[in-house]
């Protein structure tokens, strides 16, 4: 009878702990735990449950070792649990000491501790060691079969998710909510829109599609494959949206050129009472970056310095910050954002060396460049294309020649189509035509489109027309739809007065389907980011912007200006090439800058194409003339026009 009392008090001291745990009141579980005289298995499980669910790893851990101190097994059920444990607290070598001290106990062949083993190595990154106790389980229900497929797909081993997705259906086992997240992720990673839209109607098929977890998967698929507007609608469907599912509709509206719906997530999560993280600061600030909205990403800056919390030391967010500056034309931000953060990472280096090239400031990217190399960082092969960059557009040509040596010789990287394609731009830039070409015969795969396109630019602007032909021929073999070679290789006939040879070219264009991309400029005023397509006639004070442009252009031409028409394509009168090329989007954009914003304050635009000649003199010209600093950033680098003059020394 004795002992049935001491059952009896066991019992409800069990049903106390349990009790106590679930109310968070830990220090009355412990009282009670330790008044128990005679603790069984589950009096232990319990308390270590309650622990490991509480992420307190530090007490999880002290009571495991007591239970073995004690003699008493853990068996199945608690070694599970402490496995979860050490997944949660990223413990992976105590991890793996409990599955060596288990093996051969038969408790390492129980599918609940597998799944657990299998969740600890996927978790934490060691897909193939969750590969491993996951091909020796012999049952696998849908638990582990989830683990394992959201192990290869967290791990950046996307088809292995897919393909193990697949071997489920073949085992006849139905996939869950979770394998159907990471199944998701996973075609998102691959850009694998039909199987991904497969996975959306078994999602449907489940009913499960308006859960915020689910949702905000089908958001990323959309967003990473271009279908902006299913995404939105994926959206649309969450029925409780938290900072997760907001931040990741904000990511694909600005991965797909939606960047001022990208920019207003901001504001609508205020509207919802909801506080942006990091990750939605990230891709709201990249969308500043994408269209220069200086104001707007300055004022989100200061929301994340009110809002404080860890925000302006998080690397994501300072990182996202340098970008932003940078791309906005403001190398002086970049830098104190550069400046702020502890410990740089190659991407960083590699992003401020490339925004430095970009804007003409050779000598700082170089600078960075052996600051990098003194850190104790190995460059990479981005760090070779941003320096190769740098010193092709700033005409350094022995520079170039050493670094491209030296990356091979000091560093053991050795150059890929995309260098190549650098060393052809620098030497054909300086007029090293010969050796440019050269180079192209002699490398050792075959030359890159981009290394083709370099050397036709080279032709074009030493007029070598031989070279230009032999260029355009071969790239038109590689890609016959690209516009790009057809449209420089026109020029020079145009330019030679080859009009017949223009018209084969217009053929071939037809024949090939080939589309013009249209010319794209945008402008921040006043808070708000103004469009402009070349020959724009939409634009609500588009008669004054027109007015603004011809008032400039008489000036310009007084001043010595003369509008270069060897862009335009038509054998038509003087006149009617100066008209054409006279409305191209960023001069458009520049008119209502000087329209709209406060004289002598700098005018900063953003294009979608390369900058033209034409576009590149009238902007020196309208700089000197209004007094203003004038920023363009086209698809390849940064003009800053200032007095007349251009930072990239007017070379590009």
């Amino acid at each position: 009878m004795e002992e049935l009392g001491w059952i009896r008090n066991r019992f409800l001291c069990n049903l106390l702990i349990d009790l106590y745990t679930k109310c968070d009141r830990f220090d009355d579980a412990l009282a009670v735990f330790h008044g128990i005289q005679s603790k069984n298995v589950f009096s232990w499980t319990m308390m270590l449950a309650a622990f490991a669910e509480n992420r307190d790893f530090d007490r999880c851990w002290l009571f495991f070792r007591g239970m073995l101190l004690q003699g008493i097994n853990p068996g199945e059920v608690g070694i599970s649990i402490f496995l979860s444990a050490c997944t949660d607290a990223r413990e992976i070598t105590i991890g793996r000491s409990i599955q060596l001290a288990i093996l051969g106990t038969g408790i390492e062949e129980e599918s609940i501790v597998q799944t657990a083993l299998v969740s600890l190595y996927g978790k934490l990154g060691h897909c193939t060691d969750a590969a491993s106790v996951f091909l020796r389980m012999s049952h696998r229900d849908v638990v582990a079969w989830s683990a394992m497929v959201a192990a290869y797909a967290r791990n950046g081993h996307p088809r292995e998710a897919l393909g193990l997705f697949r071997q489920m259906d073949l085992d006849g086992v139905a996939p869950n909510k979770v394998t159907l997240v990471s199944g998701l992720d996973a075609c998102a990673s691959l850009g694998d829109l039909r199987s991904g839209a497969l996975m959306h109607q078994r999602v449907e098929a489940q009913g499960i599609q308006s859960g915020v977890v689910v949702g905000t998967a089908l958001v990323n698929l959309y967003g990473k494959c271009g279908r902006i507007e299913a995404a939105a609608e994926a959206f649309g469907q969450i029925v409780e949206k938290n900072v997760v599912a907001w931040s990741a509709i904000s990511a694909a509206y600005a991965r797909n050129d939606r960047n001022r719906d990208a920019i207003r997530v901001l504001h609508r999560m205020d509207l919802e009472g909801l506080a942006p993280n990091s990750t939605t600061f990230v891709s709201v600030l990249d969308a500043c970056a994408a269209i220069a909205a200086l104001k707007q990403g300055r004022r989100i800056h200061e929301r994340i310095h009110v809002l404080g919390g860890g925000l302006e030391s998080d690397v994501y967010v300072l990182t996202a910050l340098v970008n932003m500056y940078s791309k906005c034309g403001n190398l002086a931000l970049a830098g104190n954002m550069f400046d702020k953060i502890a410990h740089l990472d190659l991407v960083l280096w590699n992003s401020l060396i490339a925004t430095n090239a970009q804007h003409g400031q050779t000598e700082k990217a170089l600078e960075l460049f052996e600051r990098m190399r003194l850190e104790g960082l190995q460059p990479t092969i981005i760090t070779f294309t941003s320096v190769l960059f740098a010193c092709s557009h700033a005409g350094m040509l022995d520079q170039g020649r050493k670094h491209f040596v030296s990356f091979i010789g000091d560093h053991g990287i050795f150059p890929e189509a995309e260098h190549f394609g650098c060393m052809v731009d620098l030497l054909g830039r300086a007029g090293w035509i010969v050796d440019s070409e050269d180079l192209l015969l002699h490398m050792p795969f075959e030359p890159h489109p981009v290394a083709w396109m370099a050397f036709l630019g080279a032709c074009r602007t030493y007029r070598n027309m031989d070279g230009a032909i032999w260029a355009a021929e071969n790239l038109f073999q590689l890609d016959p739809r690209k516009r790009a070679p057809y449209v420089l290789l026109s020029n020079m006939y145009a330019k030679a007065g080859r009009w017949s040879d223009v018209a084969r070219m217009r053929q071939a264009m037809q024949l090939f389907m080939t589309v013009k991309e249209a010319g794209r400029s945008w402008i921040e005023v006043k808070d708000r980011v103004h469009e402009f397509i070349s020959g724009d006639l939409d634009h609500p004070r588009i008669g004054e912007i027109h007015a603004e442009l011809q008032r400039l252009t008489k000036l310009m031409k007084a001043a010595g200006y003369v509008p270069d028409t060897e862009m335009v394509l038509h054998d038509v009168k003087q006149e009617v090439k100066e008209t054409m090329v006279g409305y191209h989007s960023e001069k458009l954009a520049m008119a209502f800058a000087l329209l709209t914003t406060p004289e002598g304050s700098p005018i900063r635009v953003v294009k979608n194409l390369r900058v033209c000649n034409d576009c590149h003199t009238a902007s020196k010209f309208i700089s000197k003339l209004v007094n203003r600093e004038i920023v363009v950033r086209d698809c390849n680098r940064f003009h800053r026009f200032q007095n007349g003059a251009c930072s990239c020394g007017d070379y590009w």
